[in-house]
């Protein structure tokens, strides 16, 4: 029997352990286990590597093996070995735990984080061209995507070269095994795949990945769930009991899975997964995002590129642009990340709408508008003026006037109004779009001058007068004309004197 034959080969499959910090979702569950389609990811790459013909499995991992052992469901028929790690072995020490003593048998090495497993055959008629011990496999270099992984995570290994492996410790593949291979003249051969397997460690590549394989069919949802094609383009499913109102839009590559509904005028557009039992309100818009089982999708959200949670409810009118949103810890943790999308779509409402805007020059020449700005503006900061000029003002003026230091001062404001009346062109093209969060920075300036008044604390009170006019410039003029006059009121700060 040939040494490179599939009954002669054992596949090993490493899971990693939980993140621990750097990302939410994967520090509460491991990587292994995230979805495709309603299977965890390992379980899904064991099936499609049976589908080829192999049937020795031998599965690594830490500690944690009796819960991912739980949450997967794999065919009796296959002879499948668990080993659970106590303490870290390194992928070349799982390797050496995997392999039988003495015996002839191939190892092929899987990571467990892979969305399409490659062509068996393929790779067992390259490592036996490379000739090798050990033969190394990448992706096809694709230059349109910098977050995919140039190694797939795939290797290949006869039991000679095990005795480079130490018995106890950790080892590494490539910081270990390679290396020591080299110096044992025994280079390993490294060989290119046909097409990427999609292998993953972050979230975001996890997202690509699986965006790719949906939009190059590498992926067949009516093989992974009980769905069935929807539409007449061929790239849609919906699984059982779906709800999909009249008015919604679905475009591209979407796997809607059982339960989910989906209300009037929302948008789907793919490569993109709704998972069970989720709900999407109404005028919410999905852009290549994976939504996790039972999560709630409130109305008239925007969410682009991001991934949500199980069980993560998301408020209305958030805005999510590249987020991963975790399911949170407790109540607290949730309200506070609650309020912050609730200040990220204010913010993010104001920018994206600014081309609805009209500029100032424009606003100008409308009488109403025009006096409601100058108005506004004029009676801001006359406010401003009479509630600072004593003490804060008339202190200011005094140190101006008998300070070597800070007599160049006095000369600040004349300044910045010449640099803005330099720049008036500038500052007429800017939409004019009132921003509330002005209102907060100028709540902020004076809670931060009652504390000044009540320490007697002289720099803080005239911190907050420049603070104010940041805020009234931001509260009727919005965010794209303060990003404008942002040097003039950076450069207002050079007048006060130093705490």
């Amino acid at each position: 029997m040939s040494s490179n034959s599939i009954e002669n080969t054992k596949v090993v499959i490493l899971i990693g352990g939980r993140d621990f910090g750097r990302c939410p979702i994967a520090t509460r569950l491991n990587r292994a286990l995230w979805p495709i389609a309603g299977k965890p990811v390992v379980q899904h790459l064991i099936e499609r590597l049976a589908a080829q013909g192999l049937r020795q499995f031998v599965i690594c991992c830490d500690a944690q093996a009796g819960d991912i052992r739980g949450a997967v469901t794999l065919p009796e028929a296959l002879d499948i070995r668990w080993i659970e790690q106590q303490m870290p072995r390194g992928t070349a020490g799982s390797v050496l735990d995997a392999a039988e003593p003495g015996s002839d048998e191939l190892l092929m090495v899987f990571v467990a984080c892979m969305i399409c497993p490659p062509d068996v055959q393929e790779v067992l008629a390259a490592h036996r061209d490379g000739a090798a011990g050990m033969s190394v496999f990448f992706n096809p270099v694709d230059k349109s995507n910098a977050v995919a992984l140039r190694d797939a995570g795939v290797y290949v290994c006869r039991s000679s070269v095990l005795s480079h492996i130490p018995q106890k410790g950790y080892f590494d593949i490539k910081e270990g095994l390679i290396p020591a291979l080299v110096s044992a003249k025994e280079p390993a051969y490294a060989g290119k795949l046909s097409r990427p397997v999609g292998n993953f460690t972050t979230w975001r590549q996890y997202l690509t990945a699986l965006g790719r394989a949906l939009n190059d069919g590498l992926v067949e949802p009516q093989r992974l769930s009980d769905v069935q094609p929807v539409g007449t383009s061929g790239v849609q499913w919906a699984g059982k009991d779906v709800h999909i109102a009249e008015s919604a839009r679905i475009c591209g590559p979407v796997l809607v899975e059982a339960g989910a509904k989906i209300e009037a005028d929302a948008v789907i557009l793919g490569p993109g997964i709704i998972g069970k039992n989720v709900r999407i309100g109404q005028n919410t818009v999905v852009c290549q995002s994976i939504i996790w089982d039972n999560a709630v999708i409130g109305r008239g959200c925007h969410l682009r590129r991001s991934l949500v949670d199980y069980q993560r409810t998301i408020p209305g009118g958030a805005v999510l642009d590249g987020t991963a949103a975790a399911l949170p810890k407790g109540r607290l943790s949730g309200l506070a990340e609650g309020i912050s999308m609730r200040i990220k779509q204010i913010t993010q409402s104001q920018v994206s709408n600014h081309y609805l805007a009209d500029p100032l020059a424009q606003c100008l020449k409308h009488p109403r508008l025009k006096w409601t700005l100058i108005g506004m503006t004029g009676l801001l900061f006359a406010v401003l003026f009479v509630t600072y000029w004593r003490p804060t003002l008339v202190d200011l003026w005094k140190v101006w006037l008998h300070s070597d230091e800070y007599s160049c001062g006095l000369l600040v404001p004349f300044l910045a109004g010449y640099a803005m009346w330099v720049r008036r062109r500038s500052f007429l093209d800017s939409p004019v779009n009132p921003a509330f969060t002005g209102l907060v920075v100028l709540l902020a300036a004076q809670a931060l001058r009652l504390f000044g008044l009540y320490y007697m604390f002289g720099s803080a009170e005239r911190l907050a007068l420049v603070l104010s006019v940041g805020g009234i410039v931001l509260l009727v003029y919005g965010w794209f004309f303060f990003r404008k006059f942002l040097p003039v009121f950076v450069f207002l700060f050079l007048m006060l004197p130093f705490p």
